[in-house]
């Protein structure tokens, strides 16, 4: 096969949508995510940080059970994952106007794939980006060595998607260096990678001055206000959002005033009774 790139014209009007929080927030109850607080403020932050828009399936969180054991008992726990798709990738390295192509292949030995190769034409270099990776090294297997998963019935789907993932963060860091990973990347991965590429962009989001906005001094007195001037409240809300009084953002805001209503209400019920 030719490792040619396909050329195209660049879309300059790709990313000229600002997601706002409305937008997030819209998309959060209308589709009745069943995600805690503190993993839809989350989902919030990324979204908002990387003007992803998840009406567009441009962001997504997936929710999957992970047996822990507490009090020498196994039990389940949710996990979130938020990702992103191949898609985005492209439409971004597009908007830049530098992209001038590109090209995944695969190679196979005795009809099995071997390794997945991506080509990346960028307008401003002389020589095109060239990355591979080797199928058994990337692949999820079982103990018996097998492929697992979406990587047992369609493989070459699998890898492909996940070449373009790696290839484009690498071509375009400036641009892609920050998003969520691809699922079908995140499907090869074990527990503790994932969560280690989540605790790497909370970090980023952590560290991002530009997005991060404490909170206002009248958004906290709109807040004590609705907290009936009850300290204690709020500081219980924050405990149940493992969120720090000093680290307040305005993106808090809305889970902030949902929890406190939530506790306001626990005791308002509980006086009754």
């Amino acid at each position: 096969m030719s490792e040619k790139p396909v050329k195209y014209e660049a879309n300059k009007a790709v990313v000229n949508y600002k997601v706002t929080e409305k937008d997030i927030d819209d998309y959060l109850f209308g589709t009745n995510t069943k995600l805690t607080e503190q993993q839809r403020s989350l989902f919030k932050n990324i979204a908002l940080m990387c003007n992803l828009n998840p009406f567009k399936r441009e962001i997504y969180a997936i929710p999957y059970e992970k047996k822990v054991k507490v009090d020498n008992k196994w039990v389940s726990e949710t996990i979130m994952t938020v990702v992103t798709g191949y898609q985005v990738y492209l439409k971004r390295a597009e908007a830049t106007g530098l992209l001038n192509g590109y090209n995944v292949s695969v190679t196979k030995k005795d009809n099995k794939i071997v390794s997945a190769k991506i080509v990346i034409a960028r307008k401003d270099w002389a020589i095109p980006f060239e990355f591979e990776i080797s199928f058994d090294e990337f692949v999820k297997k079982n103990s018996n060595g097998e492929p697992m998963g979406a990587y047992a019935t369609m493989p070459e789907f699998m890898i492909k998607k996940c070449i373009i993932g790696i290839g484009f963060r690498l071509c375009f860091p400036n641009e892609l260096g920050g998003l969520p990973y691809l699922a079908e990347e995140l499907s090869s991965m074990t527990y503790e990678e994932v969560q280690n590429a989540e605790k790497e962009l909370l970090e980023k989001i952590k560290n991002n001055s530009s997005d991060r906005v404490l909170m206002s001094k009248s958004t906290k007195l709109e807040i004590l206000g609705i907290a009936d001037n009850n300290t204690e409240v709020i500081n219980e809300a924050l405990k149940r959002l493992n969120i720090n009084k000093e680290d307040l953002l305005e993106s808090d805001k809305e889970i902030l005033i949902n929890k406190i209503k939530e506790i306001l209400n626990e005791n308002t019920t509980s006086k009754k009774q």
